[in-house]
């Protein structure tokens, strides 16, 4: 859906481009795994979350743990991902992939089992809409924006990510559930429409109209209700 997102910054530190820093070590692969992922982008820095997901998907039963891991993206905590990753024995399963171009990450997207953002805070998540817009299901962090319009259990599955227990279960009962993990992304893909700018502009406009309306209905701007009696002075 054309104008569903903002411009080339929505998936932070994803895409390709100058990245302000240090581009480090490079990625592990420039492709996802050819068999089921999980699929997480953005800045690599301790606020989008990575090590609380990492930690997640180490603590999945063997059984449950049917798909690898896929980072996509730079930053300062790159390095320490990494080591635990090895540290906690799922180096070989968790793939780190570098900056993507935005052709990249829609396909990244597309072919993803699982899309998850488990930052320790997220003012919005505008990378949720490029979730939804590729049809896969969503799994994002509870503190911040996205409960403002996630519909927990319905288009998205809501996790606080400090919650390393429930957090786990989540990420099983989606990949051990095939029906629901479609319904999920399905769910999701039908509410993109709902965030192209020329609705979101329509939604302004009729909030502004409900603002003004009840003033307008009185006879006025209101500004006369600011004058002073009669003969008071205002100096």
């Amino acid at each position: 859906v054309d104008g569903a997102h903002s411009g080339p910054g929505d998936v932070d530190g994803a895409h390709s481009g100058p990245s302000g820093g240090s581009a480090g070590p490079g990625p592990d692969r420039t492709d996802p795994p050819e068999g089921p992922y999980i699929l997480a982008l953005g800045r690599v820095v301790e606020k989008k979350g990575f090590d609380l997901l990492l930690a997640a998907y180490a603590a999945m039963e063997q059984s449950a743990r049917t798909a690898d891991l896929v980072i996509g993206g730079t930053g300062s905590a790159l390095e320490d991902l990494r080591a635990r990753a090895e540290a906690l024995g799922v180096r070989d399963s968790v793939h780190f992939v570098g900056r993507l171009t935005r052709g990249q990450v829609a396909r990244s997207m597309a072919g993803a089992d699982l899309f998850v953002m488990p930052s320790r805070l997220e003012p919005f998540g505008i990378v949720i809409l490029e979730g939804w817009r590729a049809g896969v299901a969503v799994v994002a962090t509870s503190r911040g924006g996205p409960p403002e319009f996630v519909r927990d259990g319905v288009d998205g599955v809501l996790v606080d990510p400090f919650d390393a227990a429930s957090f786990t279960e989540a990420l099983e009962g989606l990949l051990t559930d095939d029906a629901r993990r479609r319904a999920v992304a399905a769910a999701g893909r039908a509410r993109v429409a709902e965030f192209a700018w020329p609705v979101v502009v329509e939604r302004y406009r009729a909030l502004y109209a409900s603002v003004t309306a009840p003033r307008e209905a009185a006879g006025g701007s209101g500004h006369e209700l600011s004058r002073p009696p009669q003969g008071e002075s205002v100096s």
